[in-house]
Parts: structure tokens; C-alpha cells; sequence
């Protein structure tokens, strides 16, 4: 009876845990999300593809499909895009985990297969291109990784809602026989 009593504080203990865990797991994935969100610059210099002057900074929300934008140096890209001028290496540590910059370049036949491509969210390190967006938004691969992200993080798989559901019927049945031995013994 004495190894029935104290298994009730170590499985509870083991449930308040278990919890603790899961919390901190869930505040970790929002600072990654947030830090995801955070990436995505807030304007970009564009015009589009037929526009006549300069480049104008403009909100992202702007952006089109086919429109233009000027990344410089220390800048983040605001789309997902081929490079039709200039060249530089892109930061791309934050979408792809790669640690060294990644060379971007125009082939000059613009938007052949050799042409570099430009992820959202990641950071032009040095140089000066121009690229014409293929993606905006919630395509880019940083939204749809936000996405991933947050759907992970409001979903549980089967066996976590089981083992929270036997969780909750086990440990009240577990505090309930102990507290009758109790008082019985």
C-alpha cells in the first residue's frame, strides 16, 4: 500500500511536467513565428515591369506578380523573385538555415534557368539586383512557412489528444483511490 501512495505525487508530478514541457514548446514556436513574421520587410522599392521613372517604395501589398523591385545591400527581399540585374549573396539563413551567403546573379537571358532566385525574408548581404516577382504574400516560401508553422502549432496529433484524455480521467481516478485508502486504512 505505501508504494500505491507514493506513486500518486510522482505520476502527478510526471502529468504537471509533462505540461510545463508542452507550454514551453508552444511559447518557443511562437517566438520562431514571430521572428518568421518579423522578416518580411514592411515596403519594397518596385515599379512594374512596364512603368516608366524610377523605382518607388511601396507597401508589399502593392506587389504584383511581374513587377519589379531594387534590393541593396543590407536589405531584405520583400518577394520571392528571378534576378534580371546586378549581382550580389543573399542571407538566406533565416528561410533555408544555410550559413554562408548565396551568390545571386542574372543570366542575361533573363529568367532562364541559370538566373538566381530570391526567397522572401532573407537579407541581400552585399551587391545591388533587380528580380521580377514570381511570388507575394502567403506563396512566398516564408508564408507558406508561417503557415506550417502556426497550423503546428494549433493542432495535436492523435496520440497527444489520447494521452490527454486518459491523462484526465487517470489522475483524478489516482487521487480519488488514494485519498479512500486513506481514510480507510
Amino acid at each position: 500500500a505505501a508504494h500505491f501512495l507514493a506513486m500518486a505525487p510522482v505520476l502527478l508530478l510526471v502529468v504537471f511536467l509533462g505540461k510545463r514541457l508542452e507550454l514551453r514548446a508552444r511559447r518557443r514556436t511562437s517566438a520562431a513565428l514571430k521572428e518568421l513574421l518579423a522578416a518580411q520587410p514592411t515596403s519594397a522599392l518596385a515599379k512594374p515591369p512596364e512603368g516608366q521613372g524610377g523605382f518607388k517604395e511601396m507597401p508589399i501589398e502593392l506587389l504584383e506578380l511581374g513587377d519589379l523591385c531594387r534590393v541593396t545591400a543590407g536589405a531584405r527581399f520583400p518577394a520571392e523573385g528571378i534576378v534580371v540585374e546586378g549581382s550580389g549573396a543573399a542571407d538566406e539563413s533565416l528561410v533555408t538555415g544555410e550559413l554562408e551567403p548565396v551568390p545571386k546573379f542574372c543570366d542575361p537571358m533573363a529568367g532562364s534557368p541559370g538566373s538566381s532566385t530570391c526567397l522572401a525574408g532573407s537579407t541581400l548581404a552585399h551587391g545591388d539586383v533587380v528580380f521580377r516577382v514570381t511570388a507575394v504574400g502567403s506563396a512566398t516560401t516564408l508564408g507558406r512557412l508561417s503557415e506550417l508553422v502556426a497550423h503546428a502549432q494549433g493542432s495535436k496529433p492523435n496520440v497527444q489528444r489520447f494521452a490527454d484524455e486518459v491523462a484526465a480521467r487517470f489522475v483524478p481516478a489516482v487521487i480519488l483511490i488514494t485519498v479512500f485508502t486513506i481514510a480507510v486504512w
